[in-house]
């Protein structure tokens, strides 16, 4: 399989048509080969328009066109400091750092994180092993958090280690929904007053399960 050309159309294809704007996001999909962040008997699939599972603790790589939908509403920007949430494959991380973004990973997979830290290379992002609902509080505030994954309750800790104007970018929802929502929260706001983004759908993230209910 060519997947470098697969890689071309799967921009121009499914990305840039929605439209995706930003030409950095663009130009970091077109570099990153995704096809090396899935399981080799996933790689065909690499490219297609569907999530695809990781190993450990239920993970997945989100479809092309929805995690490239999620990162654009981050804002990032080169030196933007970018926490990963559940991001242990890798991927979400080497995008990011194509971007320019200063980049932590959070993942409670030990496994998953080493192999993801490995696949994204040394210097790239910076890495730890943890509970993903606490966040990284040591190393906040953020400029942009991604979740990767969809949640069914607001992730408060999360919201509160955000910068003044930081953005937190995720899917909410409950299990079996038809339809889910992508939403925004802004530090200065946190999660009383979520930005709407799109409807769609996405794999729950396991280990962001929280007390309080969110309120679309």
């Amino acid at each position: 399989m060519d997947f470098a050309l697969a890689r071309i159309n799967m921009v121009k294809s499914q990305v840039a048509p929605i439209p995706v704007q930003s030409s950095l996001l663009l130009e970091s999909l077109g570099d990153v080969p995704r096809e090396l962040f899935v399981e080799e008997t996933w790689r065909p699939f690499a490219y297609a328009d569907m999530n695809l599972p990781l190993s450990g603790e239920g993970r997945s790589l989100l479809k092309p066109l929805l995690l490239a939908r999620l990162i654009e509403a981050l804002q990032v920007e080169p030196q933007s400091r970018v926490l990963v949430v559940g991001g242990g494959g890798g991927y979400e991380a080497a995008v990011l750092a194509r971007m320019g973004a200063e980049v932590f990973v959070l993942e409670s997979d030990a496994a998953l994180a080493a192999q993801g830290e490995q696949r994204v290379g040394a210097g790239k992002a910076q890495w730890r092993v943890g509970d993903l609902a606490l966040g990284w509080p040591e190393v906040s505030p953020f400029d942009a958090i991604l979740l990767c994954g969809a949640l069914t309750t607001p992730p408060n800790k999360l919201i509160g280690q955000l910068g003044r104007q930081g953005r937190l970018v995720t899917v909410m929802g409950q299990p079996g929904d038809a339809v889910m929502r992508a939403v925004r929260m802004v530090g200065i706001s946190g999660g009383d007053r979520p930005d709407h983004l799109f409807e769609t759908t996405a794999p729950l993230l396991p280990g962001m399960e929280g007390a309080n209910r969110f309120v679309l």
